[in-house]
């Protein structure tokens, strides 16, 4: 004997109330997803800087306790002291370095790595990836620098990180070879790595910053939602949110923020709070120790 049984369909009333009831815990979820990805990308950035820091200090622990450079010369020539990190370059096949520049060709992420290894702190701390913040998306984007006729245009960056000029040890001040990391005041309070957003083809320089001048001349990166992290220089890393508007027009757009009065150089008016911090963070009251 057949049973028969009866199917009772969804109504259209009900598939709706059954999609809005998704929608809306899709609405409470996507949130939280996303402050927990931030969450990661900050841990994670923190742990990157911790680990240059640290890297950094003992570098100069196994040399006299001197200072490496901090600045990204435009060519991989050796120096002494040798910069914490080189440019992109090539080997070839005698196995000496060529600095790649611009060429779009010899540009290329292995390029970049092969810069980072040949730095005088990669020794200590050997990993490429702790020279990258997971919230830096130059990466995938490119910069903001982009010209449609120029093959460069994609500027892509993998190194999310770079040092205040006070590290600076350039051809153009000898008086600078001579700085050891013991005689930087109260380290727990002074920076030694930011999160760069220089913003040509690779990361050159260092970053420029002249304290209580009340004005921004290179932007720090703007990977964690109105905050950046920072290392100092007794090898602790912190995350600091960000207070002035301002400072985040800054970081994103450069050719926004001179519309709206406070470009490059531009003294801020009002006063910038944040600059206050910078200017109480910096390791020295000059951007040079031995001057502006």
């Amino acid at each position: 004997m057949k049973i028969h049984r009866k199917y009772r369909a969804f109504t259209l009333i009900e598939l709706l109330v059954v999609i809005a009831i998704i929608g809306i815990l899709l609405a409470i979820l996507i949130p939280s997803l996303r402050l927990v990805k931030e969450i990661a990308s900050v841990a994670n950035c923190l742990a990157n800087q911790k680990g240059l820091a640290q890297g950094y200090i003992m570098y100069a622990e196994n040399n006299d306790d001197n200072f490496c450079s901090g600045y990204v010369f435009a060519d991989v020539q050796d120096r002494n002291p040798p910069s914490w990190v080189k440019a992109p370059l090539i080997y070839n096949a005698d196995k000496s370095q060529t600095y790649v520049g611009t060429d779009p060709v010899l540009l290329t992420q292995d390029a970049r790595l092969n810069g980072i290894r040949e730095g005088a702190i990669f020794p200590y701390v050997e990993s490429e990836e702790l020279y990258h913040c997971p919230g830096d998306r130059r990466l995938i984007k490119g910069t903001s620098r982009r010209n449609p006729s120029n093959p460069l245009s994609m500027y892509q960056c993998f190194r999310s990180y770079g040092m205040p000029d006070f590290y600076n040890i350039h051809v153009d001040r000898p008086q600078d070879n001579e700085r050891k990391l013991s005689n930087v005041a109260t380290p727990g309070h002074k920076l030694m790595f930011v999160e760069d957003q220089y913003d040509l083809y690779y990361n050159v320089d260092a970053w420029s910053y002249i304290p209580n001048d009340q004005a921004l001349w290179d932007p720090l990166g703007n990977y964690h939602n109105k905050s950046c992290t920072f290392a100092f220089a007794d090898g602790h890393a912190e995350h600091h949110k960000w207070r002035d508007e301002r400072t985040m027009v800054y970081m994103s757009d450069r050719a926004l923020a001179e519309q709206m009065g406070f470009g490059k150089g531009v003294v801020f008016n009002p006063r910038n709070v944040d600059l206050d911090w910078l200017d109480a963070h910096y390791p020295a009251k000059t951007r040079y120790k031995g001057g502006n």
